[in-house]
């Protein structure tokens, strides 16, 4: 009876260690999936990091862009602008020399019509002249 009771004892630790094999088995096994998912979450840690340095040097880079854009066309502008006055200074010039240049024109027919008249006149007075003698 008692070899039995030890027989029995000894398959029951058997078992035991079976089991305990089989669970270390498992326990090792989730340990490698748990490394595993840790090696996951920290290559998609990296990432994402990665990433936001990459959209945030992408957006600095626009940034930067957009102000070299606008300070290009700001001096465009001006450039533009000091264009236009120049050419708004041009035609106040030409029309101040137009309008000089009308005022002369005026003055000089109205020479030429004087010299016209005393021409006229000392013909008249030359015919006049003539017909008394």
């Amino acid at each position: 009876e008692a070899r039995a009771k030890a027989a029995a004892s000894e398959e029951e630790v058997r078992e035991c260690e079976a089991r305990a094999a089989s669970l270390q088995g498992e326990l090792d096994q989730l340990r490698a999936q748990v490394e595993a998912a840790q090696q996951q979450a920290s290559e998609a840690q990296e990432a994402a990091r990665a990433s936001e340095a990459k959209a945030a040097a992408l957006a600095e880079q626009s940034s930067e862009e957009a102000t070299e854009r606008a300070v290009q066309a700001e001096a465009e502008a001006a450039t533009r602008a000091q264009q236009a006055a120049e050419a708004q200074a041009e035609l106040a010039a030409v029309r101040e020399e137009r309008e000089a240049a009308e005022a002369r024109a005026q003055q000089l027919q109205a020479e030429i019509t004087a010299v016209r008249a005393n021409l006229l006149e000392s013909e008249e007075a030359q015919a006049t002249e003539r017909a008394v003698q």
